[in-house]
């Protein structure tokens, strides 16, 4: 399913990187270099670029949800355990007290 959306995206990038060869002047305003790059390069590397950046802030901004998970997570494994201790008590109780009552029969 992925390489039905994929093949295509990637056949258009390859055609628009093939069809805009053109050198283009980039410049930043109060400085006075400029730098030639093809058409294709300035767009799909400025695109890529925030692909990057995006990826990164998402990745950060899901880091207090990844923490907050884990801690729940301890949180319920020391209440599995605790209440695996309960279930074994009563088991033993529970024993006990058919013990007792045949022992008081």
């Amino acid at each position: 399913m992925r390489w039905i959306l994929l093949v295509p995206f990637l056949l258009l990038l390859a055609l628009f990187a093939a069809s805009n060869r053109e050198d283009v002047a980039l410049r930043l305003w109060p400085l006075d270099a400029s730098l030639a790059l093809p058409l294709w390069l300035a767009v799909l590397g400025t695109g890529a670029l925030f692909l990057v950046l995006g990826a990164v802030f998402g990745w950060a901004a899901a880091v207090p949800a990844r923490r907050r998970v884990r801690e729940l997570q301890r949180a319920a494994n020391i209440m599995d355990g605790e209440l695996v201790a309960m279930r074994r008590e009563k088991e033993t109780a529970a024993k006990q007290d058919s013990e007792a009552l045949q022992l008081a029969r």
